[in-house]
């Protein structure tokens, strides 16, 4: 039988999963499949741009929830685990990306579109998740010595 406070925890992570894919799921359902780059629309761009900001706090909010409500040691697992899993996530994909940046997907099948401005868009597409985190990185140990002295 599963414990009451891990029912709860997975409860609020479901919310929080859940909810932000329905929030997401808005524009599309607003405005209908379709390739985002034929005829661009800036409300389109905005109204999906605002659904993403909303969905991220809502996962965020109930994720807090589901971490506030861990014991010690489920806290400090969770800590470890995620810390250790981006470290090697980003070292096992560093070499992947180095291989498509370079335009190895079109030495292995010669149909694969190459070009500057397309390797361009994969290394922004790389870069911006990992400089986000070290970013959030940043502000979270600033937070955390000045709100812990």
């Amino acid at each position: 039988m599963i414990e009451r406070r891990t029912m709860v925890v997975l409860s609020l992570a479901s919310v929080a999963l859940v909810g932000a894919w329905l929030i997401t799921a808005i524009p599309l359902f607003a405005f209908g499949q379709g390739a985002p780059h034929h005829g661009l629309s800036p409300i389109r761009i905005v109204v999906t741009t605002i659904a993403v900001t909303v969905a991220m706090a809502w996962g965020y909010y109930f994720a807090t929830l589901a971490h506030r409500r861990l014991d010690e040691f489920q806290r400090a697992r969770a800590k470890t685990t995620a810390y250790w899993g981006v470290a090697l996530g980003i070292g096992v994909s560093a070499p992947i990306y180095i291989f498509i940046a370079m335009g190895g997907l079109h030495w292995v099948d010669p149909q694969v579109p190459t070009g500057r401005d397309l390797a361009n868009a994969f290394v922004l597409g790389y870069a911006l998740p990992i400089f986000g985190a070290i970013l959030g990185w940043i502000v979270v140990e600033a937070w955390w010595r000045l709100a812990k002295r």
